[in-house]
């Protein structure tokens, strides 16, 4: 009988995750059937307490959502979220893999604006002559606005004879802006006569003009426009900057 009793009392208190109604009904059922079907047999002087007990207790045998969610039950354990690598369904090598191909496309790219501005400066009707002998803070204002015009700057010669001293000498001069190089040409300052510099020079069927001096490129090209004879190249190229 005792086997019974508790059998009983285990599952009416057991806790649940659901408050419904029919539920309710149906335990408080189950309870006065079994209290009334223990109530002809022979019981101890402590079950017939307990069965009184049991009789009198309220009727919300259940607890209720918002009261079983006050228990202190244990938590469930929450997975820690994969990897990122894994999240995004990548691993490392392939991750690598990708890395290396964008940075061989973004080196592709920078070959072919490096190949595309060489080629626009050869097409260019100036020259622009120069000398390591101007002092550097204006080297570092004059190469890059030659390099942005597409304009090719010269030089005469090594420094001390020595390209790797040269070579470091126009990286110093250019890092801050990121552009702007020199091409090594004797052949030119002969072949237009230039003995001092700065000198642009601009070129045409009918010849070349030189305009000497330390002034703003486009400055300097918008004076060669108005005379000499070359005058119509540098207007046909002040227009061509112009049109969008």
């Amino acid at each position: 009988m005792k086997s019974l009793l508790f059998l009983f009392a285990s599952f009416v208190l057991a806790p649940t995750s659901h408050a419904l109604t029919d539920d309710q009904q149906f335990l408080e059922s189950l309870r006065d059937q079994s209290v009334s079907a223990l109530e002809g047999a022979t019981v101890s002087p402590d079950d017939q307490a307990f069965l009184e007990t049991l009789r009198e207790q309220p009727t919300s045998v259940v607890a209720s959502q918002s009261e079983s969610e006050q228990l202190d039950l244990p938590s469930a354990s929450i997975p820690s979220p994969p990897p990122a690598a894994q999240v995004n369904g990548m691993s490392a090598k392939n991750q690598a893999w990708i890395n290396d191909i964008l940075a061989k496309q973004k080196q592709s790219q920078q070959q072919a604006q490096n190949e595309a501005q060489v080629k626009a400066q050869q097409d260019s009707p100036f020259v622009y002559f120069v000398s390591f002998s101007i002092p550097d803070a204006a080297l570092k204002q004059m190469l890059p606005e030659a390099n942005r015009l597409n304009i090719p700057s010269v030089i005469n010669g090594l420094i001390d004879n020595d390209f790797r001293k040269t070579a470091s000498t126009v990286f110093e001069l250019t890092k801050d802006s990121g552009d702007g190089g020199v091409q090594i040409d004797p052949n030119a300052f002969a072949q237009y006569g230039i003995t001092q510099v700065p000198a642009l020079v601009l070129r045409c069927e009918q010849g070349f003009d030189v305009l000497y001096g330390n002034v703003h490129l486009r400055s300097a090209i918008e004076r060669m426009a108005t005379s000499g004879d070359c005058q119509q190249v540098a207007q046909q190229w002040l227009h061509a900057q112009e049109t969008p």
